[in-house]
């Protein structure tokens, strides 16, 4: 009896030397970056449950230092063995990653790559929904930076319209973006208004509304469509920013009696009428000044006309 206990004994303590020096291999290995020693150890052992625990601990330090080379390594060493444990410690250490992103703690590029490396084990259909929120996340703070760049040139339209694209997911800006866009919405969303012989000043110019008169065609064959006129607004642009300022005739919308009408393309020939030129596309340099006439397609019974250009409204009632 007692020699039976005793080989009973010395198997079980050879089994645990065999377990602990697996264990102790696998470690080293890991710890050396020789993730084909540590497959093969894993795959030979006959118990392999302490291995698993060395497995995850190894992933879980890997994933709280967003060391993706060994995320990777350990990913494409063990992605075959169907651990269940380790998938769940890279699936949390993939949420931890992300949270960490969002927090501003590591930059998208990292989390990219830390993603890319648990595709083998986490599966394509999770990392690719992470990849699209990285991707909305991105254009979020991208559309943030770029309106609070727009704020310092004082061009307050486009800063509120880029603070509307930062969406309830980017946490790190959303609030802050919401409350720009309430101190913004009165100058934005209720322009000022001008009419003929009146100046203002915009974000970028300072606009005098000259006149308004009315064509039935223009030099060069130019012909508005049936039931339209040309309705022209003459204008004196001046550019009050520091930089030189680009403007387009698509620039200016149009509203004859509250309803959108077509701005006339005419840039080809640039027909003068009226002793104006046409104001096409044109760079403006700073504190550079330039006079002529938009032009749209007028609906020929319009009572009124209102013209919208960098966060102004031109006025005027039509005879």
């Amino acid at each position: 009896m007692k020699k039976a206990m005793l080989i009973i004994s010395t198997v079980l303590l050879c089994v645990s030397l065999s377990a602990c020096g697996a264990q102790s291999k696998l470690t080293s290995a890991i710890e050396q970056g020789d993730f084909l020693t540590a497959s093969s150890v894993f795959e030979s052992a006959s118990s392999k449950d302490e291995l698993i625990k060395v497995i995850v601990q190894k992933t879980e330090t890997a994933f709280s230092e967003y060391d993706t080379d060994t995320i990777s390594a350990l990913s494409q060493a063990f992605f075959s063995e169907d651990i269940d444990e380790f998938k769940t410690a890279c699936l949390e250490g993939l949420e931890s990653a992300y949270q960490a992103f969002m927090d501003g703690a590591i930059e998208d590029n990292v989390f990219e790559n830390i993603n890319d490396a648990c595709i083998l084990v986490v599966g394509a259909e999770i990392t690719s929904e992470y990849s699209l929120a990285i991707e909305k996340i991105r254009d979020s703070r991208q559309a943030f930076a770029d309106a609070q760049e727009a704020e310092t040139k004082e061009d307050y339209t486009l800063a509120y319209q880029l603070y509307s694209h930062v969406i309830e997911e980017d946490e790190k800006n959303f609030k802050m973006a919401q409350s720009k866009m309430s101190e913004l919405s009165e100058e934005v969303l209720n322009p000022p208004v001008i009419h003929i012989g009146e100046s203002i000043e915009s974000d970028h110019f300072k606009i005098t509304f000259i006149d308004f008169f009315k064509k039935s065609s223009l030099d060069f064959g130019y012909k508005p469509t049936s039931g339209f006129t040309y309705g022209c607004i003459a204008i004196k642009l001046e550019n009050i920013t520091s930089e030189q300022v680009t403007y387009f005739a698509s620039d200016f919308t149009y509203y004859a009696d509250n309803e959108e009408c077509e701005y006339a393309a005419l840039g080809y020939w640039s027909p003068a009428t009226n002793g104006y030129k046409y104001l096409d596309t044109n760079d403006l340099e700073a504190g550079r000044a330039v006079s002529g006439y938009e032009a749209c397609e007028l609906p020929v019974d319009a009572k009124s006309l209102e013209v919208e250009f960098d966060g102004v409204i031109l006025s005027c009632e039509i005879n």
